[in-house]
């Protein structure tokens, strides 16, 4: 259960409760990240637009997080500090939801930078616009660390989405880092948009496709608004970026449960083809890189995760590259190194294009 403590400062000389609800909430998950999260703080709190809350959220650190986390909001009276048990960043999360008061939602994780115009500018975006998300770009930090493929995601086209179109879902450059948009506190609340504290990878991706198929208008826009610090040596996604098979295990247990979550909403019927391209696309190129033993277990699971949307009509409408390696996969008979080679090709062929495998050939997509 959380427990919020509220530090008054220079900037705060009355109660919470009498407070008018500021135009955006920050939420800020701490975890052990005391090296980083006093810039990071400092970097919320220079925002040019001053009407603003920043709830920051405690997840049991164990280091000296929280004490500096106190420290700042006694200094600055728009900082509220939550202090939980460990949940895990999902968990962290969904308690600065809970808290938030503002009719816009961001967040920032505890070891990154936002711009100083970032809220400003995606108040702007939501006056003109009337959207329930706005997505925005990046910089990665340090330069030239990151892939070239993650730049590139963090480089967006500007764009709008009305109900119901969800090309702004299957965009490479939409996803999949959720501190990259901001959201409605109506859209958040409404739909009652929580992340699943059970998902400890991808977490924002899952998020991802509930949310934008339940916007009534999503805007992409091209301002690169925060700082992302490329993943540390020893944090999750860099031990998953060094096991092949682990990363696809666990992107697997990503679209398990974005299948189920679809299912479970009723949306697979008629926007399951959709999800299937996507999903295969996901998921391919990595799975038929891994050891041949792997790609048989690997591909057996993908086959259960996706393999009844062929039977029951979701795969209707989808990419025939899609369906022929779904069924392909389906059959249930292991696939030789020579074979596997010659079925991902295949589907890069008729999915993707020969350009696509010329470029692919060059190295032009292995970064």
């Amino acid at each position: 259960m959380s427990k919020a403590a509220d530090f008054g400062g220079d900037c705060a000389s009355t109660t919470l409760a009498s407070l008018a609800a500021p135009k955006a909430s920050i939420v800020i998950p701490v975890y052990n990240v005391e090296r980083y999260v006093g810039a990071c703080l400092e970097s919320v709190c220079a925002q040019t637009e001053r009407d603003i809350e920043i709830v920051a959220v405690d997840d049991g650190s164990t280091d000296g997080s929280g004490a500096i986390v106190a420290a700042a909001a006694v200094r600055d009276g728009r900082i509220r500090v939550l202090a939980k048990e460990n949940g895990g960043l999902s968990s962290a999360r969904n308690a600065g939801i809970a808290a938030a008061r503002g009719a816009v939602v961001l967040f920032v994780d505890g070891d990154d930078l936002l711009e100083p115009q970032a809220v400003e500018r995606v108040l702007a975006a939501f006056s003109a616009h009337d959207p329930d998300v706005v997505t925005f770009g990046a910089r990665c930090f340090p330069e030239g660390a990151a892939a070239s493929w993650t730049v590139e995601c963090l480089s967006p086209i500007a764009g709008t989405y009305e109900a119901g179109d969800l090309d702004v879902l299957y965009r490479y450059d939409t996803k999949p880092y959720v501190w990259r948009s901001a959201f409605s506190r109506r859209l958040l609340m409404g739909c009652d948009l929580r992340f699943d504290e059970s998902l400890r990878f991808g977490e924002d991706m899952l998020f991802y496709f509930e949310a934008y198929p339940q916007s009534r208008r999503t805007v992409v826009i091209e301002d690169k608004l925060y700082t992302y610090r490329v993943a540390r040596t020893g944090s999750l996604m860099d031990a998953s970026a060094a096991d092949l098979a682990l990363k696809v295990g666990k992107h697997l247990d990503i679209v398990e449960r974005i299948v189920a979550s679809w299912r479970r909403r009723g949306w697979l019927e008629e926007r399951g083809a959709g999800l299937l391209d996507w999903a295969l696309e996901f998921l391919s190129r990595d799975l038929f890189a891994c050891e041949n033993d792997d790609v048989n277990r690997l591909a057996a699971r993908l086959a259960q995760v996706l393999g009844p949307c062929l039977a029951d009509g979701s795969a209707k409408g989808a990419d025939p590259a899609t369906r022929q390696l779904l069924e392909r996969l389906a059959s249930g008979c292991p696939l030789g190194p020579l074979e596997a080679k010659a079925v991902l090709w295949r589907y890069y062929r008729h999915r993707m294009g020969w350009r696509f495998c010329l470029d692919k050939l060059r190295g032009r997509y292995d970064a």
